[in-house]
């Protein structure tokens, strides 16, 4: 049971449910495989698929995965992940995202979820002397065709700092 691990005990960190919470990524071929992380497990979209049926779930978030978008979903829109360092350790170069969850009644829907993507600061200079837009672009992304065939159809919407 997710609840019950003690994320300030290092031996139950190294557990298996931890392990494969921690490590386990999305990829986009059907089944389950060997990570090549060492721990965890890849999963595809019918993995994903089945468990957010059994949980009654529109999908899963998860972060912990570079993505150079800032996040990604996995094909059938049933995982999303989210990661929220841009220009990860200074080199990556990649794009900073977080998800917002704005439900608009008792259940959440496809809806009720947008993505903001952003730059990572130039690496050395002083925040104060960053030019105003350098916190960058900012993209609000609806959720996946998937998961908009299951709610309102949204346009993409794109915008300046």
């Amino acid at each position: 049971d997710i609840a019950s691990i003690d994320r300030m005990s290092a031996d139950e960190l190294r557990g298996p449910l931890a392990q494969d919470l921690l490590w386990s990524d999305p990829v986009n071929d059907n089944g389950c495989f060997e990570s090549p992380r060492g721990a965890g497990v890849l999963f595809g979209p019918d993995v994903s698929e089945a468990f957010c049926k059994k949980n009654s779930l529109l999908c899963c978030i998860r972060s912990h995965e570079v993505k150079s978008r800032g996040f990604e979903w996995q094909r059938g829109g049933r995982c999303l992940t989210i990661f929220s360092a841009a220009n990860y350790v200074g080199q990556v170069e990649n794009l900073g995202a977080v998800c917002h969850i704005l439900p608009k009644g008792q259940k959440i829907e496809a809806t009720d979820l947008s993505i903001s993507t952003f730059e990572g600061a130039a690496e050395g200079l002083p925040k104060d002397l960053l030019p105003k837009d350098r916190s960058g672009r900012v993209q609000v992304t609806f959720p996946s065709a998937a998961l908009r065939s299951r709610g309102a159809v949204r346009r993409h919407a794109r915008s300046r700092l």
